[in-house]
């Protein structure tokens, strides 16, 4: 019997496909949670209270000229 060993993926085809798919999944992952984490930013800076800019500090008194 004579079986054609082309129609057979190997197996370095299913370690490539996986890996494929791990590199995939994570890269989902990331944008996934770089998309959360922007949202929650921009959020947080929106609903933030206005701050009072703070008084500028008096400068220094010149010492009088000796």
């Amino acid at each position: 019997m004579n079986i054609d060993l082309t129609l057979i993926p190997s197996t370095f085809d299913a370690v490539h496909a996986g890996l494929l798919a791990t590199v995939a999944g994570l890269l989902a992952l990331q944008i996934l949670f770089l998309t959360v984490a922007f949202i929650a930013f921009y959020r947080k800076r929106e609903n933030a209270p206005a701050t009072v800019p703070a008084e500028k500090p008096a400068l220094p008194t010149p010492l009088p000229a000796a």
